[in-house]
């Protein structure tokens, strides 16, 4: 959606989902619910739509735990860093999608 220039929003951090922002958590809602899982027909469909996505949480934490570790012990204000980090990846992946590549400052 930020191809198509539509703003971010403020800045959220969701529980089980992480950080994210107005305009992401509503692409992730979007992408819940086109999942391929909702024209599945059997019925425990909905165990493996949620097992998706607790799966992807997981990944995702534990490709980041160690950054998220350093974040922790060495700032003052762990929510203002995370926020920070979280901003700057998301402009450099919009960035790089829209064919701005630029590079992306240290943490």
């Amino acid at each position: 959606m930020a191809v198509y220039g539509i703003g971010e929003g403020p800045y959220l951090f969701v529980l089980l989902l992480g950080p994210t922002n107005l305009r992401d958590l509503a692409g992730t809602v979007v992408d819940f619910v086109l999942s391929p899982f909702i024209f599945i027909g059997w019925n425990d469909k909905y165990f493996a739509m949620f097992g998706d996505a607790a799966l992807k949480a997981l990944d995702a934490r534990e490709r980041n735990i160690e950054m998220l570790d350093d974040i922790e012990r060495s700032s003052m204000d762990f929510y203002a860093n995370l926020r920070n980090a979280y901003n700057q990846a998301r402009t450099h992946e919009i960035s790089r999608e829209l064919g701005k590549e630029e590079e992306l400052p240290d943490f």
